[in-house]
């Protein structure tokens, strides 16, 4: 879990009175601006040789979060120039996925590629071979 140098001490007291039977958690100090790791942390595939890979999507103000989490993996480290959050698409394992179009086709988010632009690399990127985008 990751928790700023000034938590720390608080997030071990709280975790120590876990129950012993509970699974380990481990405290790795790191400053984050954003809570939500499933935004910021970077988002895992596998290429074709089964290789693990750690996906950047630049999320916004977090921008090292994802490389951290790859390299404390050991995957490979896959940068791309898109910006978005995580949280934003979900992917059935089977090549389809479903986003928010406004997580991604946006001003503060992606203002320099095309609506085809971002779906080509997001294919590419987690394997898909559908993409369905939703408003909102």
């Amino acid at each position: 879990m990751l928790v700023s140098h000034y938590d720390y001490e608080e997030a071990e007291s709280l975790l120590g009175n876990l129950d012993s039977h509970s699974f380990p958690i481990e405290l790795i100090e790191f400053e984050t601006d954003d809570l939500w790791l499933r935004d910021t942390g970077p988002t895992f595939v596998t290429n074709n040789r089964g290789d693990k890979i750690a996906i950047d999507f630049n999320f916004i103000r977090d921008t090292k979060v994802a490389k951290f989490i790859a390299n404390l993996s050991s995957a490979i480290l896959e940068e791309t120039d898109l910006v978005l959050e995580g949280g934003c698409f979900d992917v059935d394992g089977h090549g389809t996925a479903i986003l928010t179009k406004s997580c991604v086709l946006n001003n503060n988010r992606n203002p320099h590629l095309s609506r085809i632009e971002v779906e080509q690399e997001l294919m590419a990127l987690l394997g898909l071979r559908k993409l369905y985008g939703l408003k909102g």
